[in-house]
């Protein structure tokens, strides 16, 4: 069947439609582009929607451009490294806007693209296999060996198109800021900055992949969590705690991840801050007996969102103001459903690009009573 692609999906793949039955139904077309027309082949077909992949392209859409991995479309390290990036970043915020609709919104988006769309992340894991520095297959765990990859820190491409002597199975890889080197020993430390902050972090923590993009999202934090009292939930190691610190605000920062909460402790150390109280305690169990009311809530929750009503509840009881940071739009979409109706207003939405070349995105919202 011929379609034209209109859209990208949240999850990266083109959209189409087709009649079936005199209602409009999405199709889903696995590595299609907004303005492509191909041929395509029927996968799956659901009650509401069908999915598919591309048999030929017929016609390429003018935001294709050539890959600069030669694995791209194998390798399943990126989906977007075929789309000129300021449309991948117009797509983006699309995807966003739809989204919000379902909601009946439609807020202005700030953009915060990534300077450097190439060779970014940091931190990567790397399967190796007699010797050779691979990626998982799309879809599969079956391993691919690009000569080398258009998205990770150029540094790491060293592994890469040559035996080396690594055992075979997975090695996490991170770029260490201060000696300007990869680091890839399990008892390593590495270290990044901002402004005169220095984190310390290992290869088990959870840092993002974007150091230098990471550097705008924590301006962005910042000049929206100002002063005052700060309860800060799903803080990790540190990377917005101690920043805000800085700026003079006291800081309870709530993280359920014991080595996340050492990290947090050691760079509180590290930097001498003394207004940040750590608490190690699974976020909804400390929620269910708080009562203490803030300045502001920072949430920044993992892929699932915070993902639990009696604590978005409870949230409404402790503040008038939330910044939300969502990895995930379609959790912060859900959340959302239950904050607004507790009297919060949405005030700001910003798209934060950390992964280029790829489908995903940050978002940050500022919600105020």
């Amino acid at each position: 069947m011929e379609l034209a692609i209109d859209s990208f999906a949240s999850t990266g793949k083109g959209v189409a439609t087709i009649l079936v039955d005199g209602f409009r139904r999405p199709v889903f077309v696995d590595g299609a582009i907004p303005g492509d027309i191909c041929d395509v082949e029927f996968t799956k077909k659901h009650k509401k929607y069908a999915e598919a992949s591309i048999v030929k392209l017929i016609k390429p859409s003018i935001h294709r451009r050539e890959p600069s991995c030669s694995s791209f479309g194998t390798c399943g390290a990126c989906d977007w490294l075929n789309v000129d990036y300021a449309f991948q970043i117009e797509s983006k915020k699309q995807i966003l806007s739809f989204l919000f609709s379902k909601l009946n919104l439609s807020p202005e988006i700030n953009i915060l693209a990534c300077d450097q769309n190439t060779h970014y992340r940091d931190k990567v894991r790397i399967q190796f296999k007699d010797g050779f520095a691979s990626f998982y297959e799309r879809k599969s765990n079956n391993l691919v060996q690009p000569e080398s990859c258009s998205i990770i820190n150029d540094s790491f491409n060293d592994f890469f198109n040559k035996k080396t002597s690594f055992d075979d199975g997975e090695k996490t890889f991170i770029f260490d800021y201060e000696t300007k080197k990869p680091l890839f020993d399990d008892a390593s430390r590495a270290y990044y900055f901002y402004k005169d902050i220095k984190f310390e972090f290992g290869l088990k923590s959870f840092i993002q992949s974007n150091l230098k993009q990471n550097i705008k999202l924590i301006d962005l934090i910042t000049s929206l969590v100002s002063e005052g009292s700060i309860l800060e939930l799903y803080c990790g190691m540190g990377n917005f705690t101690l920043p805000l610190a800085n700026n003079s605000c006291d800081v309870l920062a709530v993280e359920g991840n014991p080595r996340a909460v050492d990290s947090l402790k050691n760079n509180l150390l590290i930097n001498d801050i003394s207004s940040v109280k750590p608490i190690c305690m699974d976020v909804r169990e400390f929620l269910k007996t708080q009562s203490t009311f803030f300045d502001f809530i920072l949430l920044d929750p993992p892929r699932v969102g915070v993902d639990d009503i009696p604590s978005l509840e409870k949230l409404s009881l402790l503040t008038n103001n939330i910044v939300y940071i969502a990895c995930d739009p379609n959790s912060l979409i859900k959340d959302l459903k239950t904050l607004l109706p507790l009297g919060f207003k949405l005030e700001n939405v910003y798209l934060v690009d950390l992964f280029p070349q790829t489908h995903h995105f940050e978002t940050v919202v500022v919600l105020s009573k």
